[in-house]
C-alpha cells in the first residue's frame, strides 16, 4: 500500500472549511469540479515521530493513494481530522503531494455532489419499466444505477417517451389513456395525449413525443383485426395518419418520420413515410425476415438485421441504413456477424453466439471498441456516463463501458426498454 506525504491547506479560500472547522461553503458541486480528488477517510494511526496517517476509506472521484501522511498534530491543521470520525475532504495534487481541504457539507451531501447531474442536457440518466407484484412503475436510474425517482400509481405503462427539453415524459397505459409526468420528479401533472383505439394488454407500441409540453406525439400501435396504425396523438384523441397491413415492424426516428418493415415473402421491405402527410418517400427490398433493431439517438441511421432463412439472428448480419441520403441505400458490415443494435449514435453494440457467446461495442465499420463478456445485447441498451446498461431475460446488467464483466443489478425489468433522459 502506497504512503503519500502530504501539505495541509491550512490558508483555505474562504469557501472551503480548510483547517478552521466547519465554515459556510458555496454549492458543493462546484468545488467537486474544482478539485483533482474528493474522498473520506480518517486517522488511522500515528507513527513514532508523530506524524498522523490519514486513511482513505471511500474516493469519490480521482484517483489519490490509500494512505497519505498528514504531518503531526496540531500544527498541521489537526482540528481538521482525526480518529473518531470520518470526513469529507478535497484533495488537489501539487508539486510537494497532496494538499487536503475539509468539506464543509456532511458525507452524504458530498456524496450526492459528485453524483453528476443528469437531466436537460447536463449530464446522464435513463428511464425505464419495473416489474413488481402489485404494478409496473416507471423509475429514473442515475450514471451508477441506483433509482433515483419513482412514477407514482398503480398503472401498466406499454410505452414512453422523454418530450423535447427533458422536462416532461408522456407514459401510455395499457388502457390506451396517458399519463404527463414531470422530471425529474416523474410526479403525475396531469392526462397526456391518447393514441386513440388502443387495445388493452398492447404490447406492439412505439411512441416519440413532438413537444416539449407533451401535448402530442406520434404513436404507432397493432390494431385489432390485424392492421397497424400510426397516429397523431392529442389530448382530444389520435388521428390516423398511416394504416397498415400485414406483418409490420415500425420505428419512429424523428419527429416527422416513420419506418416500415413489411414482410412478404419471398422478400422484407424497409420504407419511410412522411408521418404528416402520410405518403411514402422511399423503399429498399430487403432479405426476407429482415428487420430494424434500432434507430440511431440522432436519427440519422438505422440498424438492420439481414437473417438468413432457417438460422438465428446471430448466425445473420447487419446492414447501416443512412437515412439521411437520397436515395438511401443499405451498407452490409462484413466484419459484424450477428444482429447489433445502436448504442448512441456512432456505436453499436453486438452479441454473437459461437463455442463462447459474447458481446461487443463497435464502430459503424464494425471495429472491435470493447468487449463486454458473455451476456446477450438485445435492444433497449443504454450507455450512461461510464456504464453501459444491458437488458437480459427482464434483468438489467450493467457493464463498464471500456469492457469488462456484466454485473447484475438488483432490478425486475418489464420489459427491455431504457431511454436516455440526456437532454
Amino acid at each position: 500500500m502506497g504512503l503519500a506525504f502530504v501539505g495541509i491547506g491550512c490558508a483555505a479560500p474562504p469557501a472551503l472549511a480548510g483547517c478552521e472547522g466547519p465554515s459556510p461553503s458555496p454549492d458543493p458541486r462546484g468545488l467537486v469540479e474544482k478539485f483533482d480528488a474528493v474522498a473520506v477517510g480518517r486517522v488511522v494511526r500515528t507513527n513514532g515521530d508523530g506524524r498522523r496517517i490519514l486513511g482513505l476509506s471511500r474516493v469519490l472521484k480521482g484517483n489519490p493513494p490509500a494512505e497519505i501522511n498528514i504531518g503531526p498534530a496540531p500544527e498541521m491543521c489537526g482540528d481538521g481530522v482525526d480518529s473518531h470520525h470520518d470526513t469529507g475532504l478535497y484533495l488537489d495534487r501539487t508539486s510537494h503531494g497532496w494538499e487536503i481541504h475539509v468539506a464543509s457539507v456532511s458525507i452524504q451531501d458530498l456524496a450526492a455532489a459528485v453524483r453528476p447531474l443528469f437531466f436537460n442536457g447536463t449530464g446522464h440518466a435513463a428511464l425505464v419499466e419495473l416489474t413488481s407484484s402489485r404494478r409496473n412503475p416507471l423509475v429514473t436510474l442515475d450514471v451508477r444505477g441506483d433509482v433515483v425517482t419513482s412514477a407514482r400509481g398503480g398503472h401498466r405503462y406499454v410505452a414512453q417517451s422523454v418530450c423535447p427539453g427533458g422536462h416532461r415524459v408522456i407514459a401510455w397505459r395499457s388502457s390506451g389513456a396517458s399519463d404527463l409526468l414531470a422530471l425529474p420528479s416523474l410526479r403525475r401533472l396531469g392526462s397526456g395525449p391518447r393514441a386513440g383505439g388502443l387495445p388493452p394488454q398492447n404490447a406492439n407500441f412505439a411512441a416519440r413525443c413532438l413537444a416539449a409540453g407533451g401535448h402530442s406525439a406520434l404513436a404507432s400501435f397493432a390494431a385489432p383485426g390485424g392492421d397497424s396504425r400510426v397516429v397523431l396523438a392529442t389530448p382530444s384523441g389520435g388521428r390516423t395518419l398511416l394504416r397498415l397491413t400485414g406483418r409490420v415492424g415500425i420505428d419512429i426516428p424523428d419527429s416527422r418520420h416513420v419506418l416500415v418493415t413489411e414482410h412478404d415473402e419471398p422478400q422484407s421491405t424497409l420504407s419511410e413515410y412522411d408521418a404528416t402527410a402520410g405518403h411514402k418517400l422511399w423503399t429498399l427490398r430487403l432479405p426476407s425476415g429482415s428487420y430494424v433493431t434500432s434507430v440511431a439517438s440522432d436519427g440519422r441511421h438505422a440498424a438492420v438485421c439481414l437473417a438468413t432463412p432457417g438460422t438465428l439472428d446471430s448466425d445473420s448480419g447487419t446492414g447501416i441504413v443512412d437515412l439521411q441520403a437520397r436515395p438511401p441505400h443499405l451498407r452490409r458490415i462484413a466484419a459484424l456477424g450477428g444482429c447489433a443494435t445502436f448504442l448512441g449514435s456512432r456505436r453499436l453494440l453486438v452479441s454473437v453466439d459461437g463455442r463462447v457467446r459474447h458481446t461487443s461495442v463497435t464502430d459503424l465499420n464494425g471495429h472491435r471498441l470493447a468487449r463486454l463478456g458473455s451476456l446477450y445485447a438485445g435492444s433497449g441498451s443504454l450507455q450512461i456516463g461510464p456504464w453501459i446498461f444491458v437488458p437480459v431475460l427482464q434483468s438489467l446488467e450493467r457493464v463498464p463501458a471500456r469492457g469488462g464483466t456484466p454485473e447484475s443489478l438488483p432490478l425486475a425489468l418489464y420489459e427491455a426498454d431504457v431511454q436516455s433522459l440526456t437532454g
